[in-house]
């Protein structure tokens, strides 16, 4: 497998800043630490392949996103000048492969590691792009990866890539050395969430996996239904949405359900994002619903024109997603009034990144947007 690799140099990563991966977190809550003022102004675009289904991971310098013909890209936050790019190749043909890269990357110390649907992990020094190591995990990689701390090891230096193949990998995120293998019995699509010493995520099998960060599994919790997200957790409990056109919440200790919401017969393929008092989720029913965190109470809900399957994101009083209606929306968390919009005119099924008050999130038209406040 080899690379084409254009760029330039830039400065040191502070992975421990900004977006670092999918959700913000590693528990996927989907909550900023930074706050989004309205109203918003269009700071810049970069064009690229289509579609843009994955998350842009920051530091506070750049952001580090693929697109869908093959390009990973480092932007600078700063004016959306590109730093570097990595262009996948086919070795055989000597040609771009155009294998899309659909899941986010995750920052570990200086690198910034993504997995694509050709199914290797890459590792790039991420002030340059130069490639550190690479690990072909013989099956398409379609979710974010997730840094966790394995046993005896850095913290945080593991990196797990959930696979379409129902094979999750676990690499040393320093070396890439392969830490271990685990079954998942279906194809993953979200990434990972950490929490307490264990991984937990769901797939096609219908099942939702606590795995020890050995490796070996806790508990599996049957759903019933194929989950398409991740997992948000907090302060023990599980929170995601499924094609069984639920919410739920679940012990993540005793595996038993806390509590449902049930609207209409329409499916969650968007992750919750997750707070101290609500959790916010986007359906097929083209809305986002607030509900509360102690039983799933609806406490509003607000209505798009199309399909919401971008997993939102709380910036202080502010909750930020797009829809395939091809707007990205900003709404007040403790009413659901719309703030703010901005028509891309594609859909917007990718995640948004907030770093420093700024909205980062692609498009279907091969666009990565960024918003920045008007005042």
């Amino acid at each position: 497998m080899t690379v084409l690799l254009t760029g330039l140099v830039g400065s040191r990563v502070r992975a421990a800043d900004g977006w670092p991966v999918v959700r913000g977190d590693a528990s996927q809550q989907g909550v900023a630490s930074s706050a989004v003022a309205v109203p918003l102004r269009l700071a810049w675009s970069v064009p690229g392949g289509k579609p843009i289904l994955a998350t842009p991971v920051c530091d506070m310098e750049r952001a580090y996103y693929g697109d869908g013909e093959g390009v990973f890209r480092a932007i600078s936050l700063k004016d959306g000048v590109e730093v570097w790019k990595l262009v996948l190749m086919d070795e055989v043909k000597n040609k771009p492969s155009r294998d899309p890269i659909e899941g986010s990357a995750c920052l570990v110390g200086s690198l910034v590691i993504f997995g694509g649907t050709d199914g290797w992990v890459r590792a790039l020094e991420a002030t340059t792009g130069k490639v550190m190591w690479t690990h072909d995990t013989k099956g398409e990689i379609k979710g974010g990866l997730t840094p966790f701390t394995a046993p005896g090891g850095e913290a945080g230096s593991a990196v797990l890539a959930v696979g379409f193949s129902g094979t999750c990998v676990a690499l040393n995120g320093v070396t890439g050395e392969k830490l271990w293998e685990y079954d998942a019995g279906g194809p993953v699509n979200g990434a990972a969430a950490v929490w307490d010493g264990h991984l937990v995520f769901g797939g096609c099998n219908g099942t939702l996996d606590v795995v020890r960060v050995d490796g070996t599994l806790a508990r599996r919790v049957d759903i019933k239904i194929y989950m398409p997200n991740s997992v948000a957790v907090r302060d023990g409990l599980g929170y995601c949405g499924h094609s069984g056109n639920k919410v739920e919440c679940y012990d993540l200790a005793t595996g038993l359900v806390k509590w449902e919401f049930r609207d209409k017969d329409f499916p969650y393929f968007t992750s919750p994002a997750v707070t101290a008092d609500r959790v916010y989720a986007g359906g097929d029913d083209k809305r986002l619903h607030c509900l509360d965190r102690a039983n799933g109470e609806e406490k509003w809900v607000f209505r798009a024109r199309d399909k919401v399957a971008s997993s939102p994101v709380v910036a202080g009083g502010m909750v930020i997603f797009g829809a395939d209606d091809g707007r990205v929306y900003v709404l007040d968390t403790a009413t659901g009034e719309e703030k703010w919009s901005y028509e891309i005119g594609a859909p917007v099924k990718a995640s948004p990144a907030v770093v420093g008050g700024r909205i980062l999130v692609g498009a279907d038209d091969g666009v990565l947007y960024c918003f920045a406040s008007a005042e």
